[in-house]
Formats: structure tokens, C-alpha cells, sequence
């Protein structure tokens, strides 16, 4: 029968926890974590303000420095532009005045009545006169045509005014030089023999007209347009006050 009272039980007390078990630290609390989280919180709060503006700051200074390299770029672009249009535009001007100085310059030099002035050559009678012309250029004249013709009457400003000028796109035909000069005749319409007696007699005025196309040596068209009228009573030509022109046709349309 066991006693109440165990003597075994009183020498051998509850076991006790380790010392280094019993000291360990609690966990931290949510109030310490809420404070540690608060601190940390107020001082990026207050340096936040001076990183954005540092940000803001080293923006504005690449900006600044990006706008300055490209207007420096811009006007380095803009001086080499300009530079190789005034270099290209001095050759062109040079090119272009060594070729109006060395180029060929044909134009006609007189006017007179053929010997005779009556002609039968194309057709029926005519009254015919002679044209000359010459090179005053440095250079040949190349692929010369020479267009004649001879008018009289009221409308005959009219009729010169609008002379039809034949298309040329490539040199084909003589070659004046410097020396010497061309000539060929320019007939009238068909006339009757006292038409041409007046005409002949210088009662009625006749008008000697037409257009020479040639190239230069540089294949660069050029034409001379020309007109006489030959005086009343007279056997002198004097230039008209239309159908002339050097290269750039006049415009008679107003």
C-alpha cells in the first residue's frame, strides 16, 4: 500500500528549463515595429523633397546642355550647308560665265533687195532680198539653220509678231566660225508684176524677217531673231521696232 506522502517525489522536483532557454528575447512587438517603420518613414519624408529636387535639377541641366549641343549642331549643319551652296553656286557662276565668253554669237549683219530682185525660185514671181549674218563668238557656231522670209502689207507686223518657229533638239546643218559670214534669201508670196514693181520701186514697204537657230560648242540651243524694213523711196533696210531678240523670244501676246 503506497503512502500519500512520496518521499521520492520531494527529492526529485519538476525540471527546471535550461538558463540560456529562459533569458532568450521576445519577438518584437508591433508597437516597436510600427515605431523602427515610423522613424525610417519620417527621415525619407524629409530628405525626399531635396533628392527631387536634385532630380529635377540634373533634368533641367541635361536638358539645357542637350538644346545647346543641337543648336551647335544645327548651326555646324547649317554653315556646311551654306558654305557648299556659295562654293557650288561660284562654280556654277564661273562655268557659266566662261562658256558666255568663249560661246558663239550669231546674228545677222544687213539687208539688201536681191540682184535681181525678182526671182522665180520656188514657183511663180517673186520679190526677193538678201540676208547676211555672222558669228561674233570666240567659238564655232554649230548646226546653223537659217529660216528667211519677206512680207508686205497692212498686216505684216501682225504675221512677223506670229512667226512660227520650227522645233531643234540637235545640232544638224553648217558651221559658222568667226570669220566670214552666211547669207540667203528671203522671197515674198506670190505677186503680180505691178505688186512687184511698187515693191521694187520702194512705193510699198517690205519687210524681211525670220529666225536663226544654231548650237554652241557646250551643245547649249541658242536663237537670233530678226526683222528689216526697207525704207519708202529707198534702198537702205533699217532695223524694225519688233522681231528682234537675243536667245529669249519676246512675248506679243499682251
Amino acid at each position: 500500500m503506497t503512502s500519500e506522502h512520496d518521499p521520492a517525489r520531494e527529492n526529485n522536483p519538476t525540471p527546471q528549463a535550461p538558463p540560456a532557454a529562459a533569458s532568450s528575447a521576445p519577438p518584437p512587438t508591433n508597437i516597436r515595429y510600427e515605431i523602427v517603420c515610423k522613424t525610417e518613414k519620417d527621415r525619407w519624408d524629409k530628405i525626399k523633397p531635396f533628392v527631387e529636387v536634385l532630380g529635377i535639377a540634373l533634368l533641367a541641366i541635361y536638358t539645357a546642355y542637350t538644346i545647346k549641343m543641337y543648336h551647335a549642331n544645327k548651326t555646324a549643319a547649317d554653315a556646311a550647308r551654306d558654305a557648299a551652296t556659295i562654293a557650288k553656286s561660284t562654280l556654277e557662276s564661273s562655268s557659266q560665265s566662261f562658256k558666255q565668253e568663249e560661246r558663239a554669237y550669231v546674228a545677222t549683219t544687213n539687208a539688201l533687195m536681191s540682184n535681181p530682185p525678182i526671182c522665180q525660185n520656188p514657183g511663180p514671181t517673186r520679190v526677193c532680198a538678201d540676208v547676211h549674218c555672222a558669228n561674233s563668238g570666240r567659238t564655232p557656231a554649230i548646226g546653223i539653220r537659217f529660216h528667211r522670209y519677206a512680207t508686205f502689207g497692212t498686216d505684216s507686223e501682225q504675221k512677223i509678231k506670229q512667226m512660227k518657229i520650227p522645233a531643234y533638239a540637235s545640232p544638224a546643218g553648217t558651221m559658222l566660225g568667226n570669220v566670214g559670214d552666211q547669207w540667203g534669201t528671203a522671197p515674198t508670196d506670190p505677186v503680180d508684176t505691178a505688186t512687184a514693181q511698187k515693191l521694187i520701186e520702194a512705193d510699198i514697204p517690205i519687210y524681211v524677217y525670220g529666225v536663226i537657230q544654231y548650237f554652241d560648242i557646250f551643245r547649249e540651243y541658242h536663237e537670233t531673231g530678226y526683222c528689216y524694213e526697207r525704207v519708202l523711196h529707198s534702198t537702205a533696210f533699217i532695223t524694225c521696232d519688233f522681231g528682234n531678240w537675243f536667245d529669249k523670244r519676246p512675248d506679243y501676246t499682251n
